[in-house]
């Protein structure tokens, strides 16, 4: 089963690849990229701050729990088929949908969900050998950050929120690749539980320690919730809300940050947003 589900995670990575080029090439760059500007919004000034646009000028576990997600894999891609087909509407679009967003933008969110949906699938077989797969390094984190809001820049699109990203400058010792599945993680669920207002990300450094916060401004977690958020196929009440809640991310993501010997705490409060801090040991990157 475990061979089926990798064998699954790869052939379906080729056309994705190819839907993406497609879309690419429509004349449309969507989520090409982060518009960088610096100071409260002018465009010039604070050198500590690095904003991405506001407003309407935003940036462009087991077998059953994997099963879920190629279930969910398997609706967003019956969704772009549907969108798709030209001449047939067995997915409505409504109208205030239809202003808000261009079907080019609605194929884009589908597809980046299908590949959320796969990578999960993809890491979490690699986890179980995950020794083999490592690669540390002493990387910018800044950077390691950057790319990956990029790579979520679609998410942001027509979106209601504000991010506030924060310059900083901090070099620490992990591995690129996994690091930016954890915090896909945590910068997806930010989204999805944060109807309107901002998202910020910031540094800070305490006791040779390094503390990358992600804050927003969500509906927050419920304090029974909040102790088990990451449990394997634990979706809590924000969980059952979204009938497509798997609640295997966030489990793979305090999963990956141990192995990278890197720490995660969360505090919320319901109805005024959710704190993540993932921990860095700036003594490890100095002896590097």
């Amino acid at each position: 089963m475990s061979d089926y589900y990798s064998m699954w995670a790869h052939q379906i990575k080729i056309p994705i690849s190819a839907m993406r080029l497609l879309l690419q090439s429509s004349g449309e760059n969507v989520g090409a990229g982060i518009e960088e500007t610096g100071g409260e919004g002018t465009g010039e000034g604070n050198d500590e701050r690095r904003g991405v646009s506001t407003g309407e000028d935003k940036i462009d576990g087991t077998a059953e729990n994997i099963g879920t997600g190629n279930e969910e894999g398997s609706i967003a891609i019956a969704a772009v088929r549907s969108d798709a087909s030209s001449g047939q509407n067995s997915r409505k679009i409504s109208a205030d949908e239809s202003r808000s967003k261009p079907v080019i933008i609605l194929l884009s969110e589908e597809l980046f969900k299908i590949e959320q949906y796969v990578d999960m699938v993809m890491y979490y077989q690699r986890l179980e050998s995950i020794s083999s797969d490592f690669l540390f390094r002493k990387y910018d984190l800044y950077d390691i950050v950057k790319q990956t809001l990029k790579k979520h820049a679609i998410l942001f699109i027509n979106s209601k929120l504000s991010l506030d990203l924060q310059e900083f400058e901090c070099f620490v010792v992990t591995d690129e690749k996994w690091l930016q599945f954890a915090l896909g993680q945590i910068i997806s669920n930010a989204l999805k539980y944060t109807p309107r207002g901002i998202i910020s990300i910031y540094l800070e450094i305490s006791a040779g320690n390094a503390q990358l916060v992600i804050r927003d401004t969500g509906i927050g977690i419920r304090p029974e919730d909040l102790p088990r958020i990451f449990e394997q196929g634990y979706t809590g009440y924000n969980g059952r809300l979204d009938k497509k809640s798997t609640g295997i991310g966030l489990y793979l993501c305090k999963r990956t940050l141990d192995k990278l010997s890197h720490t995660i705490e969360v505090s919320s409060e319901v109805g005024k947003g959710t704190k993540v801090t993932i921990g860095f040991s700036l003594e490890t990157a100095n002896d590097f």
